[in-house]
């Protein structure tokens, strides 16, 4: 009797554990939405700062910063697509948005 209940405590302490790195792998997730948002503003803060540059003739230092925007909206389309799909795996019930 015993040692059922303590495979059964066992398991529910399992089960808390469980439900526990689910929620802070979803809080994760929305911590990547926001570094997505950051680089997202970061990329516009780069292209203006591209357009200004550009004006004032420099167009190597251009290039870079425009580049740099680039790279930015990429990083932020990569890093969104692993949120979805991580997303997608901790909460299989849902559809997606």
């Amino acid at each position: 009797m015993v040692t059922v209940v303590m495979i059964a405590v066992g398991l529910g302490m399992l089960v808390f554990v469980a439900l526990l790195c689910r929620r802070v792998l979803l809080a994760l997730c929305q911590a990547q939405r926001v570094v997505a948002d950051l680089q997202s503003t970061l990329a516009r803060a780069s292209m203006a700062a591209a357009a200004s540059v550009f004006e004032l003739g420099e167009v190597e230092q251009a290039a870079q910063l425009d580049a740099v925007a680039q790279r930015c909206e990429e990083f932020k389309a990569d890093l969104l697509a692993v949120v979805r799909r991580t997303e997608r795996r901790l909460t299989p019930w849902r559809k997606p948005s």
